[in-house]
């Protein structure tokens, strides 16, 4: 991972229509093709929790091929998966994550250290998940998750 992206928060993100929790593994990001839209990204897929929806298709900004991603506890849409990544995106400053979740559809925690107390870095979360399960599966407050 670069470094740029090592001392980002990692994020626990749920959907903000059921509150399920979607990733343990999520960091803030923008679309590298539209830098106003945020999103949340994961590099690990979020297979108990989400699922893919509808045909693969090309975006509208560049060469890559997604797939929408649905919360598989509510149905409704909450991101994609990139399952093509272009030249130019690769090309580009990214961190290599995958799966994005749309900032309108999800709301993000910060994922608590297990040992210090501090919230979890990127760059210390593969020594972390490899000693133990996540730190925290907390549901978000309410006020948050209908916001």
């Amino acid at each position: 991972m670069r470094q740029l992206f090592r001392n980002k928060n990692v994020l626990v993100v749920h959907c903000r229509f059921c509150r399920s929790q979607l990733s343990e593994r999520a960091m803030a990001a923008l679309l590298l093709a539209d830098t106003k839209t945020t999103l949340f990204s994961t590099d690990t897929a979020p297979s108990n929790s989400t699922g893919p929806v509808g045909c693969q298709f090309k975006t509208r900004h560049c060469d890559c091929h997604i797939q929408r991603l649905a919360c598989l506890c509510c149905g409704n849409i909450v991101g994609y998966q990139v399952t093509q990544p272009c030249a130019s995106c690769l090309r580009a400053c990214n961190n290599g994550h995958l799966f994005m979740f749309n900032g309108d559809t999800v709301v993000p925690i910060e994922r608590a250290h297990p040992t210090k107390r501090e919230y979890l870095l990127w760059g210390d979360i593969d020594a972390v998940d490899n000693l133990q399960p996540a730190a925290t599966t907390a549901t978000p407050p309410a006020a948050a998750a209908a916001a």
